[in-house]
């Protein structure tokens, strides 16, 4: 399954989710592990300490090696072939889901790039050390540890999306802080950049969290703000200063965006002095 790494952040952020253990184990070069299931009443998140397999999923196949962890529901079915002339050692970190969120994943299977893998696996060989140790402080430091690999292979995969669409996405960004108040479509921006529209919009979303519109529409409103503060420009005026051509669309997006109209807004900064 494919899902943005915007979504996986939303799913971990917005769900309650509660530890429940760790497993490691090691497959020999050319061997097939199969004909078995993920557990059952919870996820996994599969992280590769050495070495490289092919870990299929429902018959999904994922070519893990370093920089690639993969998520996995209950109860699918899996078989693993190593790779090469090394053998595979992996961890399983098991949890389950206690609320569910709008955005639910903790029963799909997909994968997530990493930038660096170390920090995730000294987090890994911490919940292992911890989860073997006795006693009240040493649970705690296991649900802290626990969080804190979910924090950092969010951040890394998170690190690696930034890092591999920097470019296009910085010179998007920088287009349309500069040229905001011209008429130009998505499609357009999209081949300028040399890129298919639909995959900009992907990377965009993946970079910045909004659509490209959602981006330019706050960045407009953002600025006709600012224009209604310090200048005496009249309300069409400003929203031909800021891209809209249409007065009664700029007006209407203004209020979706603010919560209120042009016009009252310009009556709130001036009933409550907001000039600086």
């Amino acid at each position: 399954m494919d899902y943005t790494i915007n979504q996986i952040i939303d799913y971990y952020a917005d769900a309650s989710i509660e530890y429940v253990n760790i497993i490691t184990n090691q497959i020999l070069p050319y061997k097939t592990d199969g004909n078995r299931s993920t557990a059952s009443g919870i996820s996994g998140i599969v992280i590769p300490l050495s070495g490289s397999a092919n870990f299929s999923l429902n018959n999904t196949r994922y070519a893990m090696k370093e920089g690639t962890i993969v998520h996995a529901g209950s109860q699918m079915k899996l078989k693993i072939e190593t790779v090469g002339d090394k053998p595979w050692e992996y961890a399983v970190v098991h949890y389950k889901t206690l609320y569910h969120a709008s955005v639910r994943l903790d029963d799909e299977h997909f994968q997530i790039k990493i930038k660096h893998m170390a920090k995730i696996k000294d987090y890994v060989y911490q919940l292992i050390k911890f989860s073997s140790e006795p006693g009240s402080m040493a649970r705690i430091q296991v649900k802290v540890t626990f969080f804190n690999l979910v924090n950092e292979i969010l951040l890394q995969a998170k690190h690696h999306v930034d890092d591999k669409n920097t470019s296009v996405i910085s010179k998007a960004i920088s287009f349309m802080k500069e040229n905001y108040a011209d008429e130009f479509s998505i499609a357009e921006l999209a081949e300028m950049l040399q890129i298919e529209r639909r995959r900009f919009s992907e990377l965009f979303e993946q970079h910045t969290g909004l659509s490209p519109i959602q981006y330019l529409t706050e960045y407009r409103i953002r600025m006709a703000r600012e224009l209604l503060r310090i200048s005496q420009h009249s309300i069409a005026e400003i929203g031909e200063l800021v891209g809209y051509q249409d007065n009664f669309y700029f007006s209407r997006v203004f209020k979706k965006q603010v919560g209120m109209s042009p016009l009252k807004y310009k009556k709130y900064l001036e009933e409550n002095d907001i000039y600086f």
